[in-house]
């Protein structure tokens, strides 16, 4: 967890008790590239409605710097589309790192 946002992290853990979550794109992938922000996957299970609970989650990290985008998807969900080709999911996972894996 060197390398990822660790406030963001910590702060997700306590709001939300996902069953992991995801640090993905350049940053992730010590590419060194000057990114303003950090990109990560929330899996979490029996989520109704992801878009409040990304919103939700995003209300709360809003004083974190530098950015944090968030993106939240069912556990169920993200294991029916996680190897589509044409979503952000395949990728993610190709280019990340599992920065919190749950109990």
């Amino acid at each position: 967890m060197e390398h990822a946002p660790e406030a963001a992290i910590k702060k997700i853990i306590e709001f939300a008790q996902p069953e992991q979550i995801i640090f993905f794109g350049p940053e992730a992938n010590f590419q060194g590239f000057q990114i303003s922000d950090h990109d990560l996957l929330i899996v979490k299970e029996n989520v109704s409605d992801e878009e409040l609970l990304t919103e939700q989650i995003s209300l709360e990290l809003k004083a974190i710097k530098p950015t944090v985008d968030i993106r939240v998807i069912d556990k169920n969900k993200f294991e029916q589309l996680k190897n589509d080709p044409y979503l952000i999911f395949k990728d993610a996972i190709k280019k990340s790192q599992v920065v919190y894996q749950k109990q």
